[in-house]
């Protein structure tokens, strides 16, 4: 009797328990690629909608307001000394947490641009934008100086803000430096466009030439579309889960509308301005994909609504072609 109550409680043997194991272990390899499908197809869903209702209510906003929203974030960096410089870049082994992810950078070509004082005039008297957050990067707050997206290396401790967001007004200092979409003006005044060679010749690309030489601010937690349109944080889904372990953007981006002032610096250098560029998407059927562009049209009675929105990773809705590339340039 005995004997048997022992054998009826037996275990398993642990060859039975190394075969489970290894079923689980197959069925688990040929399940888990499709589940991060579905989650990865899930986000891509969601941020779809997100750029499409960040739009719908930044046009909501310009509709009851007759302006842009205010206090939007600026991807910039602001030393104690009044001094701007550009976004971190992404070297996150190196550096710690950077601003942008790479992907950012590679399909928008941001180049530097110090606002001219007609620029900031027609931003907060045409477009409504008096102030702007600016975002400092907690993670560039040590002795050896970090590069910005520019190259140029950054102020090491002692120079940077105490506060990680600063507030600017932007009618109150005579010049401040955001990236510029396609190119930029790196010195001010006009004279740093014949620097620029982020996309100005043949066989260069970027994700959209309408954006060419247009502003970017981020929709962040402390703009006026959030208090008064939205109540929710301008956050990317796929933010949350992988790029906020290396970086530190994660809203929502307006593309500014291109302003008149930045055509007439252009237009002020022989030899910069991109008037009639022809450009063709990475599509096998190229000859349909064609199209040129003129990027020293400013749409004057339109002007607020011309913005356009992108999410953290430079993407948009609908994101019918990937990149464009300069075919030639009259």
């Amino acid at each position: 009797m005995n004997k048997r109550r022992k054998k009826a409680q037996a275990g398993f043997t642990l060859l039975e328990i190394l075969v489970v194991l290894m079923i689980m272990g197959f069925l688990l390899a040929m399940v888990a690629p499709k589940l991060l499908g579905v989650f990865q197809d899930s986000e891509d869903t969601i941020c779809d909608t997100n750029i499409k209702d960040s739009k719908k209510y930044v046009s909501l906003f310009e509709i009851q307001y007759s302006k842009l929203p205010d206090k939007m974030m600026a991807p910039a960096y602001l030393d104690t000394a009044g001094a701007w410089y550009g976004p971190t870049e992404e070297n996150v082994a190196a550096d710690g947490n950077e601003v942008f992810t790479a992907a950012i950078l590679e399909r928008l070509r941001l180049a530097k641009h110090v606002l001219n004082q007609n620029e900031i005039d027609e931003i907060v008297n045409d477009l409504g934008i008096r102030e702007v957050v600016v975002l400092n990067n907690p993670d560039d707050i040590q002795a050896v100086a970090k590069n910005d997206i520019y190259g140029a290396a950054l102020p090491a401790t002692g120079t940077t803000e105490d506060s990680q967001f600063k507030l600017v007004t932007l009618g109150s200092i005579a010049t401040a430096t955001l990236p510029m979409i396609g190119g930029g003006d790196a010195v001010g005044g006009g004279a740093g466009w014949a620097n620029n060679t982020d996309w100005d010749a043949v066989g260069e690309n970027i994700a959209d030439p309408e954006w060419a030489y247009r502003l970017i601010l981020g929709i962040g937690p402390d703009s006026e579309l959030m208090h008064r349109i939205i109540a929710a944080e301008g956050t990317c889904p796929s933010f949350e889960r992988v790029a906020a372990d290396d970086t530190m953007w994660g809203w929502y981006v307006v593309v500014l509308p291109r302003l008149q002032a930045t055509v007439d610096s252009l237009t002020a250098v022989p030899g910069t301005v991109l008037e009639n560029v022809t450009c063709w998407a990475d599509s096998a059927d190229v000859t349909s994909q064609r199209k040129t562009f003129d990027l020293t049209s400013v749409d004057e009675e339109y002007k607020r609504a011309s913005f356009d929105i992108f999410c953290p990773e430079g993407h948009r809705y609908p994101e019918v072609v990937e990149f464009w590339g300069i075919e030639s340039i009259n």
